[in-house]
């Protein structure tokens, strides 16, 4: 029995060797760049396949660093393979080249492969591809667009801050503590005409009390801005005064029959205080009361009527703000310097 393998029907027909002594054929990457001489040369298909099937050539797509750092280049004065580069795919030069030195005219002098003295000073005259000028315009379009927003943002944001009255109010103040500009807000919001953060934007804009001019003339007055005038609306700016002891008692006198509950007493007796009170409504003075500088029943009448037919929403904003002015009147008697011992 013989232990010989049957040939194999390949080697029979010949199939897997050569006829005549021809090498294989080599075909290289089919998605690879055509690969120019050291010259500018063509390579053979052969040779092209010789460099990118090779994992120690570079410019083959099948580079491998560490075959390459196994197989180093042959010693000096060994022969080497021809050098070889990639073929540069070739771009339509825009028109301010015809002007770069070094131009050459003439037919298709437009394509960057034509024009060699240019390829080197490229970089130095500053010639781009249309695409990749399209893509540094693109990029510097985006960028505009990105900083216009940004700023934009910012802008609306600070237009905000101005635009809140209690923010504006607390930054005048010299205050720029957030949780108290929300503890200001919700007291705000709980009540519009009587809390901590309007009384301190109205007096702001108060103008100083004169406590001289009490003291020579029995009365001091304050221009206050209650509401401020806009392009718009006309706003809301008082007069007030302070009443003598004698006006403050006959106001009392005029309660006195006044038998309709406690809280219609404390009210009418709020108006009447307003009354006595206010000395000017936008720059328009209200009739006086007094006569001889005395109170007068009838004058204080007919002012009482006029005041009496503003409308409540006015009437409990001026009776606020008049007490407001009211506790700063007493301030001026208020004088806590160092005491010393005798």
């Amino acid at each position: 029995m013989s232990d010989n393998k049957p040939p194999d029907m390949d080697e029979v027909k010949g199939r897997s060797r050569p006829r005549g002594g021809v090498p294989p054929v080599r075909i290289p990457p089919l998605g690879a760049q055509p690969i120019l001489g050291e010259n500018d040369e063509p390579l053979s298909m052969s040779e092209q396949a010789a460099i990118l099937t090779d994992p120690t050539n570079p410019l083959s797509p099948m580079y491998d660093p560490s075959a390459a750092a196994a197989h180093p280049p042959p010693p000096q004065g060994s022969p080497r393979p021809p050098a070889a580069r990639t073929r540069q795919p070739l771009t339509v030069l825009p028109e301010a080249a015809r002007s770069q030195p070094g131009f050459r005219p003439g037919a298709g002098a437009m394509v960057s492969g034509n024009q060699p003295d240019l390829q080197s000073g490229r970089a130095q005259s500053g010639i781009l591809s249309p695409e990749t000028s399209d893509g540094l315009h693109a990029l510097a379009n985006f960028q505009e667009a990105a900083e216009a927003h940004q700023k934009k943002v910012v802008d609306d944001a600070r237009a905000a801050q101005r635009s809140d009255p209690v923010r504006e109010m607390l930054a005048q103040a010299g205050i720029e503590d957030e949780d108290l500009l929300e503890q200001f807000k919700n007291e705000m919001a709980s009540n519009k005409l009587a809390n901590a953060a309007l009384r301190k934007a109205i007096e702001l804009r108060c103008t100083p009390l004169d406590f001289d001019q009490l003291m020579e003339d029995g009365e001091a007055r304050q221009a206050v801005e209650i509401r401020r005038t806009t392009q718009k609306v006309k706003g809301l700016s008082v007069v007030f005064r302070t009443i003598s002891a004698g006006e403050n008692l006959e106001l009392r006198r005029m309660m006195f029959n006044d038998l309709y509950g406690e809280a219609y007493v404390r009210e009418k007796f709020s108006i009447l205080q307003l009354a006595a009170g206010l000395f000017s409504i936008n720059e328009r003075p209200l009739p006086t009361h007094l006569k001889e500088g005395y109170f007068d029943a009838d004058l204080f009448s007919e002012k009482l009527k006029m005041v009496m037919r503003y409308p409540v929403v006015m009437m409990a904003s001026l009776s606020i703000n008049y007490s407001w002015f009211h506790d700063r009147t007493e301030d001026l008697f208020v004088d806590m310097g160092e005491v010393k011992n005798g």
